[in-house]
């Protein structure tokens, strides 16, 4: 199941906590819609230490970008 804005929301403990962990505001936040951005996933998968999951596409995409060794043939 793809990660959604509000299941961050809720394993962070709601919208202040959010913004306090990320050190964003409050409108960066709402402006995510309904799935936080490919980094962001990325991010909230580590600092939630696994409990939520970024998308598998997302992980794969910022690899190939970040380890152009990973890049297919």
């Amino acid at each position: 199941m793809p990660m959604k804005t509000e299941h961050a929301l809720k394993h962070f403990g709601g919208n202040t906590a959010l913004t306090s962990i990320l050190g964003l505001t409050s409108g960066a936040i709402s402006q995510w819609g309904e799935y936080p951005p490919p980094l962001r996933q990325l991010q909230l998968e580590k600092l939630s230490k696994g409990k939520l999951k970024a998308e598998q596409e997302l992980t794969i995409q910022v690899k190939r970008k970040t380890r152009p060794e990973l890049k297919a043939a």
